[in-house]
Protein backbone atom coordinates (compact mmCIF):
# COMPACT_ATOMS: atom_id res chain seq x y z
CA UNK A 1 0.00 0.00 0.00
CA UNK A 2 3.14 2.34 -0.12
CA UNK A 3 2.62 3.59 -3.97
CA UNK A 4 0.63 7.16 -5.13
CA UNK A 5 -2.58 5.44 -5.95
CA UNK A 6 -5.95 7.21 -5.64
CA UNK A 7 -9.00 5.15 -3.77
CA UNK A 8 -10.81 4.50 -7.62
CA UNK A 9 -7.57 2.52 -9.22
CA UNK A 10 -8.12 0.20 -6.21
CA UNK A 11 -9.57 -3.70 -5.18
CA UNK A 12 -9.85 -1.87 -1.68
CA UNK A 13 -13.04 -0.58 0.03
CA UNK A 14 -12.29 3.02 1.80
CA UNK A 15 -14.50 4.30 4.60
CA UNK A 16 -14.09 8.01 5.30
CA UNK A 17 -15.25 9.60 9.06
CA UNK A 18 -15.04 13.31 8.05
CA UNK A 19 -14.08 16.19 10.74
CA UNK A 20 -17.52 18.23 11.15
CA UNK A 21 -17.20 18.85 14.11
CA UNK A 22 -20.19 17.85 16.86
CA UNK A 23 -21.53 16.43 13.94
CA UNK A 24 -21.78 13.04 11.95
CA UNK A 25 -20.60 12.26 8.14
CA UNK A 26 -19.31 8.94 6.67
CA UNK A 27 -18.90 6.94 3.17
CA UNK A 28 -18.15 3.93 1.76
CA UNK A 29 -16.84 2.99 -1.29
CA UNK A 30 -17.04 -0.90 -2.10
CA UNK A 31 -14.55 -2.34 -4.71
CA UNK A 32 -17.50 -2.61 -6.80
CA UNK A 33 -17.35 1.13 -6.97
CA UNK A 34 -20.17 2.26 -5.52
CA UNK A 35 -21.00 4.71 -2.99
CA UNK A 36 -22.81 4.36 0.48
CA UNK A 37 -23.74 7.84 2.55
CA UNK A 38 -23.64 7.23 6.07
CA UNK A 39 -25.13 10.14 8.12
CA UNK A 40 -24.96 13.81 6.74
CA UNK A 41 -23.39 15.95 9.14
CA UNK A 42 -21.64 19.35 8.02
CA UNK A 43 -19.79 22.08 9.48
CA UNK A 44 -19.37 25.92 8.09
CA UNK A 45 -15.46 24.86 8.32
CA UNK A 46 -16.16 21.85 5.87
CA UNK A 47 -19.31 20.15 3.84
CA UNK A 48 -18.63 16.45 2.59
CA UNK A 49 -21.32 16.90 0.01
CA UNK A 50 -19.18 19.89 -1.59
CA UNK A 51 -15.55 18.73 -0.61
CA UNK A 52 -15.86 15.15 -1.89
CA UNK A 53 -18.83 14.00 -3.02
CA UNK A 54 -17.79 16.01 -6.81
CA UNK A 55 -14.62 13.88 -6.25
CA UNK A 56 -16.18 10.46 -6.67
CA UNK A 57 -19.84 11.43 -8.78
CA UNK A 58 -17.78 11.05 -11.97
CA UNK A 59 -16.41 8.17 -10.53
CA UNK A 60 -18.78 5.77 -8.76
CA UNK A 61 -21.19 2.81 -10.73
CA UNK A 62 -24.63 3.19 -11.09
CA UNK A 63 -26.15 1.03 -9.23
CA UNK A 64 -29.27 -0.89 -9.83
CA UNK A 65 -30.35 -3.99 -7.74
CA UNK A 66 -31.55 -6.59 -10.01
CA UNK A 67 -34.02 -7.77 -7.64
CA UNK A 68 -36.17 -4.61 -7.75
CA UNK A 69 -37.60 -4.48 -10.78
CA UNK A 70 -36.88 -1.15 -10.48
CA UNK A 71 -36.61 1.48 -13.16
CA UNK A 72 -33.46 2.07 -14.36
CA UNK A 73 -32.28 5.69 -13.45
CA UNK A 74 -28.54 6.83 -13.16
CA UNK A 75 -28.26 7.55 -9.90
CA UNK A 76 -24.19 8.31 -8.77
CA UNK A 77 -24.58 7.21 -5.31
CA UNK A 78 -26.36 3.76 -4.36
CA UNK A 79 -27.47 4.26 -0.85
CA UNK A 80 -28.14 7.08 1.76
CA UNK A 81 -28.05 6.06 4.94
CA UNK A 82 -29.73 8.10 8.01
CA UNK A 83 -29.10 6.55 11.15
CA UNK A 84 -31.22 8.11 13.09
CA UNK A 85 -33.06 11.64 12.31
CA UNK A 86 -30.78 14.35 14.77
CA UNK A 87 -30.04 17.62 13.48
CA UNK A 88 -25.89 16.18 13.68
CA UNK A 89 -26.87 13.30 11.85
CA UNK A 90 -28.95 15.10 8.58
CA UNK A 91 -27.98 18.57 8.25
CA UNK A 92 -26.55 18.10 4.66
CA UNK A 93 -29.34 15.43 4.06
CA UNK A 94 -31.83 17.43 1.51
CA UNK A 95 -28.90 18.91 -0.75
CA UNK A 96 -28.76 14.91 -1.93
CA UNK A 97 -32.12 15.60 -3.49
CA UNK A 98 -31.87 19.67 -5.32
CA UNK A 99 -30.35 20.87 -8.15
CA UNK A 100 -27.94 23.20 -7.14
CA UNK A 101 -26.13 25.71 -10.08
CA UNK A 102 -27.47 23.62 -12.55
CA UNK A 103 -26.28 20.22 -11.54
CA UNK A 104 -28.16 16.89 -11.73
CA UNK A 105 -29.53 15.82 -8.12
CA UNK A 106 -27.75 12.90 -6.95
CA UNK A 107 -30.92 11.41 -5.88
CA UNK A 108 -29.55 7.91 -4.15
CA UNK A 109 -30.88 4.81 -5.31
CA UNK A 110 -31.67 3.82 -1.76
CA UNK A 111 -32.77 6.63 1.10
CA UNK A 112 -32.77 4.85 4.34
CA UNK A 113 -34.39 6.06 7.34
CA UNK A 114 -35.07 4.06 10.69
CA UNK A 115 -38.67 2.82 9.87
CA UNK A 116 -40.69 1.00 7.50
CA UNK A 117 -43.50 3.75 7.22
CA UNK A 118 -46.24 1.38 8.27
CA UNK A 119 -48.68 4.04 10.14
CA UNK A 120 -49.94 2.05 13.66
CA UNK A 121 -47.23 -0.85 13.51
CA UNK A 122 -44.37 -1.88 15.40
CA UNK A 123 -41.76 -0.44 13.04
CA UNK A 124 -43.66 3.29 13.17
CA UNK A 125 -41.06 5.64 14.19
CA UNK A 126 -42.84 8.32 16.57
CA UNK A 127 -41.77 11.81 15.52
CA UNK A 128 -42.76 13.48 18.47
CA UNK A 129 -39.88 12.85 20.06
CA UNK A 130 -37.73 14.65 17.88
CA UNK A 131 -37.38 17.45 20.47
CA UNK A 132 -36.80 20.74 18.90
CA UNK A 133 -33.36 20.84 21.19
CA UNK A 134 -32.37 18.10 18.75
CA UNK A 135 -33.47 18.91 15.98
CA UNK A 136 -34.67 22.36 14.39
CA UNK A 137 -37.96 22.32 12.68
CA UNK A 138 -36.91 22.90 9.21
CA UNK A 139 -34.53 19.83 8.91
CA UNK A 140 -37.21 17.46 10.52
CA UNK A 141 -39.57 19.19 7.55
CA UNK A 142 -37.45 17.96 4.34
CA UNK A 143 -36.10 15.34 6.11
CA UNK A 144 -39.72 14.05 6.39
CA UNK A 145 -40.59 15.27 2.77
CA UNK A 146 -37.95 12.06 2.07
CA UNK A 147 -38.75 10.13 4.55
CA UNK A 148 -42.46 10.06 3.80
CA UNK A 149 -42.15 10.26 0.40
CA UNK A 150 -42.09 7.53 -2.12
CA UNK A 151 -38.46 5.99 -0.84
CA UNK A 152 -37.68 2.29 -0.81
CA UNK A 153 -39.41 0.38 1.58
CA UNK A 154 -39.10 -1.68 3.86
CA UNK A 155 -35.94 -0.93 4.63
CA UNK A 156 -33.38 -2.85 1.78
CA UNK A 157 -29.37 -2.67 2.15
CA UNK A 158 -27.32 -3.17 -1.90
CA UNK A 159 -26.87 -6.35 -3.62
CA UNK A 160 -24.09 -7.44 -5.88
CA UNK A 161 -25.29 -5.90 -9.54
CA UNK A 162 -24.33 -8.28 -12.68
CA UNK A 163 -20.84 -9.27 -12.88
CA UNK A 164 -19.84 -7.41 -9.73
CA UNK A 165 -19.05 -10.95 -8.06
CA UNK A 166 -16.21 -11.25 -10.43
CA UNK A 167 -14.62 -8.76 -8.94
CA UNK A 168 -14.79 -9.47 -5.55
CA UNK A 169 -15.34 -12.71 -3.59
CA UNK A 170 -15.26 -11.87 0.05
CA UNK A 171 -17.65 -8.99 1.43
CA UNK A 172 -20.27 -8.76 3.23
CA UNK A 173 -23.01 -5.92 4.33
CA UNK A 174 -25.63 -5.93 6.99
CA UNK A 175 -27.90 -3.59 8.63
CA UNK A 176 -29.51 -4.02 12.02
CA UNK A 177 -31.87 -2.35 14.01
CA UNK A 178 -35.19 -2.22 16.39
CA UNK A 179 -38.43 -1.49 15.05
CA UNK A 180 -39.20 1.44 17.21
CA UNK A 181 -42.11 0.07 19.06
CA UNK A 182 -40.13 -2.47 20.38
CA UNK A 183 -37.26 0.15 21.83
CA UNK A 184 -37.39 0.67 25.73
CA UNK A 185 -35.74 3.85 26.12
CA UNK A 186 -38.05 6.74 28.04
CA UNK A 187 -36.36 9.70 28.05
CA UNK A 188 -37.53 11.20 24.14
CA UNK A 189 -33.49 11.89 23.21
CA UNK A 190 -32.85 8.43 24.20
CA UNK A 191 -35.15 6.77 22.49
CA UNK A 192 -34.53 8.47 18.71
CA UNK A 193 -30.90 7.44 19.18
CA UNK A 194 -31.61 4.16 20.11
CA UNK A 195 -33.70 3.69 16.53
CA UNK A 196 -30.36 4.00 15.09
CA UNK A 197 -29.50 1.58 12.13
CA UNK A 198 -26.11 -0.27 12.37
CA UNK A 199 -24.89 -0.77 9.17
CA UNK A 200 -22.17 -3.74 9.68
CA UNK A 201 -19.08 -4.41 6.70
CA UNK A 202 -17.12 -7.59 6.54
CA UNK A 203 -14.17 -7.41 3.68
CA UNK A 204 -12.17 -10.37 3.96
CA UNK A 205 -10.59 -10.84 7.69
CA UNK A 206 -11.94 -7.67 8.47
CA UNK A 207 -15.11 -6.11 10.01
CA UNK A 208 -16.45 -2.20 10.54
CA UNK A 209 -19.14 -1.51 12.92
CA UNK A 210 -21.02 1.86 12.43
CA UNK A 211 -23.43 2.03 15.06
CA UNK A 212 -24.74 5.69 14.91
CA UNK A 213 -25.84 7.20 18.34
CA UNK A 214 -27.49 3.52 20.00
CA UNK A 215 -27.95 3.23 23.17
CA UNK A 216 -25.84 0.31 24.94
CA UNK A 217 -29.86 -1.51 25.41
CA UNK A 218 -31.08 -1.47 22.39
CA UNK A 219 -27.56 -2.79 20.93
CA UNK A 220 -27.81 -5.56 23.34
CA UNK A 221 -31.74 -6.27 22.37
CA UNK A 222 -30.09 -6.41 18.78
CA UNK A 223 -27.37 -8.86 19.51
CA UNK A 224 -29.46 -11.12 21.58
CA UNK A 225 -32.22 -11.15 18.60
CA UNK A 226 -34.90 -9.83 20.46
CA UNK A 227 -38.38 -9.07 19.45
CA UNK A 228 -38.71 -6.47 17.07
CA UNK A 229 -34.89 -6.98 15.93
CA UNK A 230 -34.66 -6.46 12.32
CA UNK A 231 -31.65 -7.59 9.98
CA UNK A 232 -30.72 -7.07 6.03
CA UNK A 233 -27.54 -8.75 4.53
CA UNK A 234 -26.25 -8.83 1.10
CA UNK A 235 -23.27 -11.25 -0.09
CA UNK A 236 -21.20 -10.11 -2.35
CA UNK A 237 -19.60 -13.56 -3.29
CA UNK A 238 -20.27 -16.70 -3.73
CA UNK A 239 -22.78 -17.73 -1.26
CA UNK A 240 -25.44 -15.52 -2.38
CA UNK A 241 -28.39 -17.32 -3.41
CA UNK A 242 -30.34 -15.88 -0.69
CA UNK A 243 -29.88 -12.49 -1.38
CA UNK A 244 -32.77 -11.65 -2.79
CA UNK A 245 -34.91 -12.41 0.22
CA UNK A 246 -31.96 -11.03 3.16
CA UNK A 247 -31.58 -7.53 1.52
CA UNK A 248 -35.61 -6.81 1.54
CA UNK A 249 -36.89 -8.54 5.15
CA UNK A 250 -36.19 -10.30 8.01
CA UNK A 251 -35.16 -13.55 7.59
CA UNK A 252 -32.64 -16.12 8.53
CA UNK A 253 -29.61 -13.52 7.86
CA UNK A 254 -26.48 -14.15 9.86
CA UNK A 255 -26.61 -12.71 13.36
CA UNK A 256 -24.84 -9.96 14.35
CA UNK A 257 -23.69 -11.50 17.68
CA UNK A 258 -22.16 -14.27 15.40
CA UNK A 259 -20.28 -12.19 13.55
CA UNK A 260 -18.94 -9.93 15.90
CA UNK A 261 -17.72 -13.21 17.81
CA UNK A 262 -15.27 -13.73 14.74
CA UNK A 263 -13.26 -10.28 15.47
CA UNK A 264 -13.72 -6.54 15.03
CA UNK A 265 -11.07 -4.23 13.54
CA UNK A 266 -13.24 -0.94 13.63
CA UNK A 267 -15.34 0.20 15.76
CA UNK A 268 -17.35 3.48 15.24
CA UNK A 269 -17.85 4.68 19.04
CA UNK A 270 -21.38 5.01 19.49
CA UNK A 271 -23.11 8.70 20.28
CA UNK A 272 -19.55 10.44 19.75
CA UNK A 273 -18.08 8.12 21.88
CA UNK A 274 -20.05 9.37 25.16
CA UNK A 275 -18.80 8.33 28.43
CA UNK A 276 -22.47 7.41 29.63
CA UNK A 277 -23.20 3.98 30.53
CA UNK A 278 -26.74 4.68 28.14
CA UNK A 279 -24.12 4.95 24.90
CA UNK A 280 -20.92 3.22 26.09
CA UNK A 281 -21.18 -0.36 24.69
CA UNK A 282 -20.66 -1.94 27.70
CA UNK A 283 -22.57 -4.99 25.59
CA UNK A 284 -19.71 -5.44 23.21
CA UNK A 285 -17.00 -5.23 25.30
CA UNK A 286 -17.84 -7.02 28.59
CA UNK A 287 -20.63 -9.06 27.66
CA UNK A 288 -19.49 -10.28 23.80
CA UNK A 289 -16.25 -9.98 24.61
CA UNK A 290 -15.12 -7.70 21.82
CA UNK A 291 -11.91 -6.53 21.56
CA UNK A 292 -11.58 -4.15 18.48
CA UNK A 293 -8.42 -3.08 17.05
CA UNK A 294 -9.37 0.67 17.02
CA UNK A 295 -12.08 2.95 17.99
CA UNK A 296 -12.68 6.01 15.89
CA UNK A 297 -15.01 8.64 17.12
CA UNK A 298 -16.45 12.00 16.09
CA UNK A 299 -15.26 15.16 17.88
CA UNK A 300 -16.99 14.78 21.12
CA UNK A 301 -20.47 15.74 21.74
CA UNK A 302 -21.11 19.28 23.84
CA UNK A 303 -23.16 19.62 27.38
CA UNK A 304 -24.24 22.87 28.54
CA UNK A 305 -22.04 24.00 26.31
CA UNK A 306 -18.60 22.33 27.24
CA UNK A 307 -17.47 19.90 25.20
CA UNK A 308 -18.19 16.07 26.73
CA UNK A 309 -15.49 14.41 26.19
CA UNK A 310 -14.66 10.82 25.04
CA UNK A 311 -14.70 8.30 26.83
CA UNK A 312 -11.50 7.45 28.52
CA UNK A 313 -12.91 3.58 27.78
CA UNK A 314 -12.31 3.43 24.67
CA UNK A 315 -8.33 3.75 25.59
CA UNK A 316 -8.74 0.70 28.00
CA UNK A 317 -5.83 -1.55 26.91
CA UNK A 318 -8.04 -4.44 28.02
CA UNK A 319 -10.92 -3.40 25.91
CA UNK A 320 -9.00 -1.94 22.67
CA UNK A 321 -6.23 -3.55 20.90
CA UNK A 322 -4.21 -0.77 19.54
CA UNK A 323 -3.62 -0.40 15.51
CA UNK A 324 -0.98 2.14 13.69
CA UNK A 325 -2.08 4.94 12.51
CA UNK A 326 -0.74 7.08 9.73
CA UNK A 327 -0.89 11.55 10.46
CA UNK A 328 -0.24 13.30 7.47
CA UNK A 329 2.93 10.65 6.41
CA UNK A 330 4.06 10.09 10.15
CA UNK A 331 3.38 7.23 11.68
CA UNK A 332 1.93 6.94 15.20
CA UNK A 333 1.81 3.31 17.03
CA UNK A 334 -0.68 1.06 18.19
CA UNK A 335 -3.21 3.88 18.86
CA UNK A 336 -6.48 2.47 20.59
CA UNK A 337 -8.34 5.48 19.49
CA UNK A 338 -8.82 8.12 17.16
CA UNK A 339 -10.88 11.43 17.38
CA UNK A 340 -12.23 13.33 14.43
CA UNK A 341 -11.25 16.58 16.52
CA UNK A 342 -7.69 16.31 15.30
CA UNK A 343 -9.00 15.90 11.30
CA UNK A 344 -10.38 13.51 9.14
CA UNK A 345 -9.80 10.13 8.58
CA UNK A 346 -9.78 7.41 6.27
CA UNK A 347 -9.65 3.61 6.48
CA UNK A 348 -8.35 1.24 3.85
CA UNK A 349 -9.07 -2.42 4.17
CA UNK A 350 -7.98 -4.95 1.16
CA UNK A 351 -9.03 -8.39 1.63
CA UNK A 352 -6.67 -9.02 4.90
CA UNK A 353 -5.15 -5.90 5.39
CA UNK A 354 -6.10 -1.96 7.14
CA UNK A 355 -4.27 0.98 6.80
CA UNK A 356 -5.53 3.96 8.95
CA UNK A 357 -4.86 7.84 7.49
CA UNK A 358 -5.96 11.01 9.24
CA UNK A 359 -5.51 14.73 8.03
CA UNK A 360 -6.13 17.99 9.33
CA UNK A 361 -6.85 19.73 6.29
CA UNK A 362 -5.01 17.85 2.94
CA UNK A 363 -8.00 15.62 1.94
CA UNK A 364 -6.28 14.91 -1.19
CA UNK A 365 -3.79 12.65 1.26
CA UNK A 366 -7.00 10.53 2.43
CA UNK A 367 -7.77 9.55 -1.45
CA UNK A 368 -4.83 8.18 -2.22
CA UNK A 369 -2.53 5.14 -0.69
CA UNK A 370 0.18 7.21 -0.43
CA UNK A 371 1.40 7.11 3.66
Amino acid sequence: MGSKTYWYDTPYLWFWLFNVGTNQASMVWTPHRYVVIIDCGATDDFSPFEEIIPRLSDRCKTYGNPYDGKKYIPESIAQLIVSHPHEDHITEFARYFESEQGSIPLNPYYVTCPYNKRKGKADEFDYSKCSPEALRGDLLKSYRTVADGPRETPLRIITPGEGDTDRVLDLDLGLYFMQPGHLEEENDFDYVNAASLVYYIRYGMNRLLIPGDITNNALKQILNDAEGSEKRYSVFGQNRNKNHIWYRQNADQPKLKRSLESGLSVLIAPHHGSDSDIYFPDVLFRELGVKPQIVLASEEVKTGGKAGGISPRYSDKNLVQGHDIYIDGKIDRERKLVSTINGHIAVIISSGEICIKQTHEDIEYLLTLEV
